[in-house]
């Protein structure tokens, strides 16, 4: 079992090599502009210097000792990403305080190309929660939007929203996910995982615990999801009314790009439901509380 984790721990953390060392070979060929003497230079750097700035400043070196308890949540499956959040947090706040126009800048960039199809990422009735720090649309046809995921691809992106980067290890870990599975709720969109009841909504459920909650490798659960497009028709594979099953070209395209299509009014008349709804439980809860209050009143009268 060790040497099973091990493997999807290695090959998980692949990515962030392959992206560490295109780092370090840009600044050692190419280098990088610094403002020396009134001007600005470019200077190229030194395997060593290199690899301390892409640790230091773009990606988190890994191999670095962690405190006891994130240790804890991580190996216990509360927090599986802890070490993300542990090592790339300082990287965050340092970005934050000392390049604070560099995030409004990809943040501005981010939601200009968003308004050019019309949605707004950080309006919930607009686009799905989680959109803004994940994706940025790329084409609409009516009410379908599509969305290019680019947080695998720019390192930092979660800056343009930083309070759902930070709710998100929170939410996905192991009891979490399998807790949403038995009730049938995403605790991180805040949504049931499908709409679909019986056999179809069990097979939804099973596949999303195990592709979500399970240390199987990425490339395996995009041929099973690519081999299900072909095999199964748009509307079994239909979870909800919001995220549109992705098309068997979406799911090839996927082993490159992430692409996901969203129906913008179906989000918009779903989260007026829940904003109904969450209405009338707080009424609900003024009411109880208010007869509470009143029942007290008497008893010390």
């Amino acid at each position: 079992m060790h040497k099973v984790a091990d493997g999807a721990k290695a090959l998980y953390q692949a990515e962030d090599d392959v992206m560490r060392f295109a780092a370090v070979k840009q600044l050692m060929n190419d280098g990088i502009w610094e403002s020396a003497e009134g001007k600005i230079l470019k200077r190229r750097m030194e395997i060593e210097e290199a690899m301390k700035h892409v640790n230091d400043t773009i990606v988190p070196d890994y191999s670095k000792p962690m405190s006891q308890l994130a240790l804890t949540l991580r190996d216990s499956g509360v927090v599986p990403f802890m070490s993300w959040t542990y090592y790339s947090t300082p990287i965050l706040i340092k970005q934050l305080s000392e390049h604070p126009t560099r995030v409004m800048a990809i943040a501005a960039a981010w939601y200009g190309l968003d308004r050019l199809f019309g949605v707004d990422p950080y309006d919930d009735e607009s686009m799905p929660k989680g959109f803004a720090e994940q994706r940025v649309a790329v084409g609409r046809e009516g009410d379908k939007v599509t969305g290019l995921r680019v947080s695998s691809m720019i390192p930092h992106i979660q800056l343009v929203n930083p309070a759902n980067t930070f709710l998100e290890p929170l939410t996905s870990g192991i009891p979490q996910t399998m807790l949403g599975e038995a009730t049938n709720y995403n605790f991180y969109f805040r949504k049931p995982i499908t709409t679909k009841e019986g056999g179809e909504g069990a097979y939804h459920r099973v596949k999303d615990a195990v592709q979500n909650a399970l240390p199987s490798p990425d490339v395996i659960d995009k041929a099973y999801n690519l081999a299900e497009s072909k095999l199964l028709d748009k509307e079994t594979r239909r979870r909800d009314r919001v995220f549109e099953p992705r098309t068997p070209a979406q799911e090839a395209a996927s082993f490159f790009v992430n692409l996901q299509t969203y129906d913008v009014s179906n989000n918009r008349e779903r989260m007026r439901k829940d904003k109904a709804t969450s209405k009338r439980n707080d009424k609900k809860w003024d009411k109880k509380t208010d007869e509470a209050m009143r029942k007290m009143e008497r008893i010390f009268q």
